[in-house]
């Protein structure tokens, strides 16, 4: 296998570099940053989120 490397040279984005290499780290095979269960909980989060601010209840998970 070819030697794949990755470079990113564009700006900083403060805490969103280190994200940024370890999903194109994943991205050649290396392990992600987070497991798909942790982000769809996450994404729930968000989502529960939105509904509450556009409905002013609270949403339960």
């Amino acid at each position: 296998m070819a030697d794949r490397r990755i470079a990113y040279s564009g700006p900083s984005f403060r805490n969103y570099t280190p994200w940024i290499e370890r999903t194109l780290r994943a991205c050649l095979g290396e392990p992600p940053p987070i497991a798909g269960s942790e982000a769809l909980a996450a994404l729930r989060v968000v989502h529960a989120a939105y509904e509450s601010a556009e409905s002013g209840r609270t949403v339960s998970l």
